[in-house]
């Protein structure tokens, strides 16, 4: 590597020092893939018309930030395992990439760091954990299937009948319960490699779904979050691609896995049922739209979004209203400022605008 890297600096600041061949040289040593917004809405799930998108001298930046700040997390913790989740969605699929370049300039700098992407299938689509199977051999990241989850929560619905029964939770509760009672369980695995000295648990939770509340307290997060301030509709489609995520899996149906929602409807389903229809990339721009009208993320203030600015056709404003009061009610605030989500990448350490000037239209 002829790039030298200097771990007790933020990425950022050297990116920030770096002249053309320099950032030429990071896209090629990551073995980057030219994006454009044409090859992004070839997937329906991600697919929008807004002006925003992320170059690929961008994209090269972000990935830069997030490996060296994966590095730099290692040296002042002394770390040299990760553990993390593989669904085989979009997420865990960048995070694997992701991680995998981080192995990479590791071994360059002469530093051991050891990955292991966990398949922790719980009465899962089969499809699921092929892809994330795939993923982690096309990255020659470590893959480790945990199997016979689906006992274990069978057993734990058999202890749980009597609460069930006595305090009379209804369907949907029932069916929120079990889904987090998975997550919780995904947790437990996922944390047991970490009582290894040097090892920890990577998360793969979005910027989207951090505005969302949309976790599980004690369940899906790690104790760093390597893409947590990226817009999962916006931003990360463009950063997996340009990763050489396989095309299956950005073609794929969102899901968090844990049979929370029922669906609305063949077209939509998977975690659009939580959002009432709309994809990603349109509530990112609700989200950026209510950020500039004053939306905080430690503040339980209600804002209006014009439901015209958002180029859903499930965006009705009783739909946008709805999404917004879920960002900004004192549950999801809580949550975000006093639940356990590790430690991120703030972005401006990753190089990226501030959500108020991210210009949509």
């Amino acid at each position: 590597m002829k790039e030298k890297i200097d771990l007790s600096k933020k990425a950022i600041e050297m990116w920030n020092t770096f002249d053309t061949d320099q950032k030429s040289f990071w896209s090629d040593y990551f073995e980057l893939q030219t994006v454009s917004i044409e090859d992004i809405n070839k997937f329906s799930s991600y697919s929008h018309e807004y002006l925003y998108s992320l170059n690929n001298e961008e994209i090269t930046k972000v990935v830069f930030c997030i490996v060296v700040e994966i590095l730099r997390y290692n040296d002042m913790h002394k770390m040299n395992r990760a553990f993390f989740g593989n669904s085989g969605g979009l997420d865990s699929a960048t995070v694997c990439a992701l991680l995998s370049k981080a192995k990479k300039m590791a071994k360059d700098l002469g530093n051991d760091f050891d990955i292991i992407s966990l398949g922790l299938p719980i009465y899962s689509n089969p499809e699921h954990d092929m892809r994330a199977k795939q993923t982690a051999q096309k990255f020659e990241i470590s893959h480790v299937l945990i199997e016979n989850l689906d006992n274990v929560l069978k057993e734990c619905k058999k202890s749980l009948s009597p609460l069930v029964e006595d305090f009379n939770f209804n369907e949907e509760e029932v069916r929120r319960g079990f889904g987090n009672v998975k997550a919780r369980m995904r947790m437990i695995v996922n944390f047991f490699g970490t009582t290894q000295p040097g090892s920890y648990v990577v998360s793969t939770d979005n910027l989207s779904e951090l505005y969302m509340a949309f976790w599980t307290l004690m369940g899906d997060v790690g104790a760093f979050g390597p893409i947590q301030n990226i817009f999962k509709g916006l931003e990360l489609p463009s950063i997996a691609f340009a990763l050489g995520v396989p095309e299956e899996t950005l073609g794929a149906k969102p899901t968090d896995g844990l049979e929370i929602h029922a669906s609305l409807d063949e077209r939509e389903g998977g975690d659009v049922d939580a959002f009432k229809g709309v994809q990603y990339p349109h509530l990112d721009a609700i989200i950026c739209y209510a950020v500039k009208n004053g939306l905080m993320l430690d503040k339980d203030t209600f804002v209006t979004v014009p439901a015209g600015n958002i180029d859903s056709d499930f965006a009705t404003q009783e739909v946008v209203d709805g999404l917004v009061r879920q960002m900004s009610s004192p549950g999801s605030v809580w949550k975000r400022k006093s639940g356990s989500i590790g430690t991120a990448i703030c972005r401006e350490d990753l190089g990226l605008s501030p959500l108020e000037n991210i210009t949509l239209v």
